[in-house]
């Protein structure tokens, strides 16, 4: 009853990285827009996500297979009028419709809002992602200096070096 959508998600993108390793196709791009990075984001933060739970990437791996996301700097309503302008037919998912579905809610919620305050979520959520991209390469580089880690299944956290770390990287390695 929970969960329908991800559940959905994870079982579209197991089929089709299986088809692409099963064709020899290491790459698949899909046609995620700005707007469903607003949707995430706001997801997100109303569930007060994590600074790196925030984040997004244009691309990233399933099942070995590099999923591409070329589109991320387009908003919806400048894809659909491309494809008006250049008469090419699409075609509109009716689960969209449904408010039963937080995605969907978000998505009115974000566009009641009107476009200023859809900028500025916008605004926000680039900065958030330029934060949460060094803070990610911070905590990379602070885990490889910071904390050793023994076969045996423990680590240790050399203080002196920990307390001169930024608080936010800090907590990411405690956690």
């Amino acid at each position: 009853k929970t969960g329908v959508q991800e559940k959905a998600r994870e079982a579209r993108y197991q089929l089709m990285t299986d088809k692409c390793r099963q064709l020899g196709i290491t790459c698949l791009m899909t046609a995620h827009h700005a707007d469903d990075l607003l949707e995430n984001y706001l997801m997100r933060k109303k569930k007060k996500a994590s600074l790196l739970g925030l984040s997004f990437s244009d691309n990233y791996f399933v099942n070995d297979v590099e999923i591409i996301r070329p589109l991320l700097k387009y908003h919806k309503a400048d894809l659909l009028n491309y494809l008006k302008v250049n008469n090419i037919k699409w075609i509109e998912d009716e689960s969209n419709k449904n408010d039963y579905y937080e995605r969907n809610r978000v998505r009115k919620e974000i566009e009641a809002g009107g476009t200023k305050k859809k900028h500025d979520l916008y605004i926000e959520m680039l900065q958030v992602n330029e934060q949460a991209k060094k803070v990610n390469n911070e905590l990379v580089k602070s885990i490889a200096e910071v904390v050793e880690i023994y076969q045996q299944g423990f680590a240790i956290i050399n203080l002196n070096k920990f307390a001169q770390l930024i608080p936010d990287v800090q907590i990411y390695i405690i956690n």
